[in-house]
């Protein structure tokens, strides 16, 4: 009985994650979630949020399989902060940009337990003019790989697109 209780809580987890990053969000809620905790701008040490416990910093590129090999081409860096949410939940938020132009960047944010990461990526621009206008270039997206106290290596993929790795190494303050 605990067995197939364990098996149909993994297999319902298995369907309702892609479904996690098919919902959209309201702008009015997305508003409010996106300048309390993810993608908060973070352009010097007083900024750095309270619940943080350390950095990451690492890779990030395009990650394909080609005859029964795994491919990664890098692409350029990520690096930003990662803290203990409860239990086994970790959040991070940061920046990632390419090798070419560093002054590209783009926010990124998750949040990571186990071998599972989920979160968003892409920007949230407010103009000072008028608090409802706002432009929201940013998607979803969900991932596999595996972590552990020093270093991460998760396989992401959004809704379109190719599938991504994000490589590197946690420190702590």
């Amino acid at each position: 009985m605990k067995k197939t209780l364990i098996a149909l809580g993994i297999c319902g987890f298995l369907i309702v994650m892609p479904a996690i990053t098919s919902v959209s969000i309201s702008k009015k809620s997305s508003i409010n979630r996106q300048l309390s905790l993810f993608n908060k701008v973070i352009a010097s040490e007083e900024d750095i949020p309270g619940w943080v416990d350390g950095e990451i910093n690492g890779t990030w590129g395009l990650r394909e399989f080609i005859l029964f090999e795994t491919v990664e081409i890098p692409i350029g860096n990520i690096s930003g902060y990662y803290g203990k949410i409860f239990g086994p939940i970790y959040a991070f938020i940061g920046k990632i940009n390419p090798f070419w132009d560093t002054t590209k960047t783009t926010n990124i944010s998750g949040l990571f337990f186990g071998p599972v990461v989920f979160g968003r990526i892409g920007d949230v621009n407010l103009t000072v003019e008028s608090k409802y206008d706002v432009n929201i270039n940013e998607t979803g997206y969900v991932g596999i790989g595996d972590q552990d106290e020093s270093k991460f290596n998760w396989r992401i993929m959004g809704r379109t697109g190719p599938t991504f790795y994000l490589k590197g190494n946690f420190i702590d303050f």
